[in-house]
């Protein structure tokens, strides 16, 4: 088969690394594999280097540039000449339906659903006005691949209306995640945190779903119980509301106790200096890759349970109630409180859930067969 995968860019984020793994796994089944991607210069693209994935650059000038930006899209999809273009989110679902009339030859649009249940009050008009048209456009998909059931489940509420839908869940590269003690220690030391301390780390994109303020506030709970802990963000987000949320997690009374470590590519390293990782996202989140990618590291995980967030940690991990901050902190609490003998058997339990339940080789011949279905 020949796959053309639309998305946004190959910057840093769980959506974009699961694509390149994807792409990666279908290249070496023997696919023709190429990514368009609206922005260039994504550090993941580096990761493309030396395989057979073709990397088709729309150079998207900005927001409004729509008409020049459509064009170049069915030029570059001619000449890539696919059976199937799969769409990652959103604006690239649209795309995968749109170019169609205009290639000349036939092929099958696929929806990429990689999110579940968006509160789209907390972002502005565009972003409503997108998902609308995505609604309306999905009757002329061939099939909608969801990587979580609560995803597939709300698109189907949202009035979504392919002829097929299935879920497949990603894939977590436990050959590149797992445990290392020594790299987790050398970046405590980079952060100046002392041996004697525990490190509560989340690992998001700074945005309004994350839900950042219910971390900090159930940060200042565990604070408030025991004083050697320290409290880690790794992430970006529009310089804007970063900035308020680092007066939020101030307001807080967290401190020197936070450290805002921005993007980070060394997410091996990342993961084992944690004692903990915390997803406290309030909405929007399908299969959250950091907390399968913390679990293969043998990283506890407490999450909000949002998505398939409680699906992903099952027994090996503690789920909570979104919003509740006073949940939250108990949560991690417990997981600080628990003894050597006991957090080892919990990371344990984490690392084999993922490699039993989800691999990359597993969402790479599942989505192989599924695309194969409708040619």
């Amino acid at each position: 088969m020949r796959i053309l995968f639309i998305c946004r860019s190959l910057d840093p984020g769980g959506a974009e690394r699961q694509l390149v793994t994807l792409a990666s796994s279908l290249d070496g089944m023997g696919h023709e594999v190429g990514i368009a991607t609206f922005y260039s210069g994504g550090s993941l693209e580096k990761h493309l280097t030396g395989s057979g994935i073709k990397l088709l650059r729309l150079n998207k000038k900005g927001r409004w540039d729509a008409a020049a930006f459509f064009i170049r899209t069915v030029k570059a999809a001619r000449s890539f000449k696919p059976d199937i273009i799969h769409g990652y989110m959103s604006t690239a679902n649209i795309l995968s339906v749109m170019v169609r009339p205009f290639l000349g030859f036939k092929c099958k649009s696929v929806f990429g659903v990689r999110s579940s249940d968006m509160d789209l009050s907390r972002y502005d008009w565009l972003w409503k006005l997108a998902h609308g048209f995505e609604t309306w456009l999905s009757r002329y998909a061939d099939l909608l691949i969801a990587n979580s059931t609560a995803g597939l489940e709300h698109s189907r509420q949202s009035g979504f209306s392919p002829g097929k839908a299935i879920v497949i869940s990603n894939g977590i590269d436990v050959s590149q995640f797992y445990p290392d003690p020594a790299a987790g220690q050398a970046l405590r030391m980079g952060w100046k945190i002392s041996p004697g301390e525990k490190v509560v780390g989340v690992v998001a994109r700074i945005d309004p779903m994350k839900d950042y303020p219910n971390f900090f506030r159930a940060s200042a709970i565990v604070l408030g119980k025991q004083s050697d802990v320290r409290f880690v963000c790794v992430g970006k987000g529009e310089k804007s509301y970063e900035n308020a949320m680092r007066r939020e997690a101030s307001a807080a009374g967290l401190g020197d106790k936070i450290i805002f470590a921005g993007s980070r590519a060394d997410m091996l390293s990342v993961y084992n200096a944690f004692d903990t990782l915390v997803l406290p996202s309030i909405n929007g989140e399908g299969f959250p890759n950091v907390v399968g990618e913390a679990m293969a590291c043998g990283t506890p995980c407490v999450v909000t349970d949002v998505g398939d967030a409680a699906h992903v940690v099952g027994d090996a991990g503690i789920a909570v109630p979104k919003g509740d901050s006073a949940v939250l902190a108990g949560g991690i609490m417990k997981i600080l409180g628990m003894s050597g003998q006991e957090k080892e058997k919990l990371s344990a339990t984490g690392r084999e859930r993922i490699a039993s339940f989800f691999t990359v080789q597993k969402m790479a011949s599942s989505t192989s067969a599924a695309l194969e279905s409708i040619l």
